[in-house]
């Protein structure tokens, strides 16, 4: 890859102090001391510093090396302590820093850098280039004390209510590559006036809306585990467009694998092989691929199914 100015860490730091600096603050002016920007930027640096917490974060800036870096490659020279940064967070919009993921990568695309983050598919009824898009649950906060009205909550084995906090990712992968690059996100969160509570799956069917609105062209695999395995969002996936690799497992969908069994009794399955690897490192897959059977028993197109 040829260096860009428009892609390089100082024009990233640039483009998020921008977009930070434009994030509404409702708090009295007079009685301001850390500007939003500085906060979320700090943020920022926590993750990019990779410290496990907002407290050793703070503690670490305390020393010469660390406010060094703060200030020359953030451009922060003062953060206040770990309580404040998460009571100034706790009330900032997301959503503007959302729209940083698909700002990035339009860069990206106009620099000829995503060829990286396609896989082809030589051969079949949908050869082509894709890009293949992971979506996973990340749960980031919990407690037994500390709720908000967005908070998701439920028992543990205990019976003590525990309160939580996830969001659904949209990330651009690639077999046998290191790199990955952030698409999209969406809140697991609950909302005045909601019913039931919000779900993972229910979060990823809005991002899968959102992502075809924003990226119409894009020719994609979603790649996604057993929770994603059921009819609602194999039919949006489809409306959309969008191709898929999803895992289904026998606990959880016992009718699909009593046609897989009954199939393989009968000799409807297609067997084979293959290694990967070199050496001692070398790796032998056994596989079978049976094709036309319900993901349950609710009707829908039949799909294949590939056990390894």
């Amino acid at each position: 890859m040829r260096p860009l100015t428009s892609l390089s860490l100082e024009a990233m730091i640039n483009l998020l102090s921008d977009s930070f600096s434009q994030l509404p603050d409702e708090r009295q002016q007079s009685k301001i001391d850390y500007a939003v920007r500085d906060v979320v930027m700090s943020g920022f640096a926590m993750m990019f510093f990779q410290h496990p917490s907002l407290l050793q974060f703070q503690q670490a800036m305390h020393n010469r090396h660390g406010i060094s870096n703060l200030e020359t490659i953030f451009g922060v020279y003062e953060i206040p302590s770990d309580a404040q940064m998460r009571e100034i967070l706790d009330v900032v919009d997301p959503e503007p820093l959302r729209l940083l993921l698909s700002e990035i990568f339009d860069k990206m695309r106009r620099a000829a850098w995503l060829a990286d983050f396609k896989t082809k598919l030589a051969s079949g009824t949908n050869a082509g280039d894709y890009f293949v898009l992971a979506f996973d649950g990340s749960e980031y906060f919990r407690s037994t004390k500390i709720q908000c009205p967005g908070c998701l909550h439920c028992l543990d084995k205990s019976g003590q209510t525990q309160f939580y906090h996830s969001v659904v990712s949209a990330t651009l992968v690639k077999a046998g590559s290191h790199k990955i690059l952030p698409l999209d996100v969406e809140a697991v969160r609950n909302t005045d006036g909601q019913e039931k509570q919000d779900c993972e799956i229910n979060a990823a069917k809005r991002m899968v809306e959102r992502i075809r609105q924003e990226h119409p062209q894009m020719k994609a695999i979603v790649c996604g585990d057993d929770l994603y395995s059921h009819e609602p969002f194999v039919e949006l996936l489809l409306s959309k467009r969008l191709h898929y690799v999803l895992v289904a497992k026998p606990a959880s969908h016992q009718e699909m694998f009593e046609w897989v069994d009954e199939l393989e009794r009968c000799g409807g399955s297609e067997r084979g092989t293959y290694t990967e690897g070199v050496a001692t490192k070398r790796l032998t897959v056994e596989y079978r691929i049976v094709r036309q059977v319900p993901l349950s028993g609710a009707p829908m197109r039949m799909l294949p199914v590939i056990s390894l």
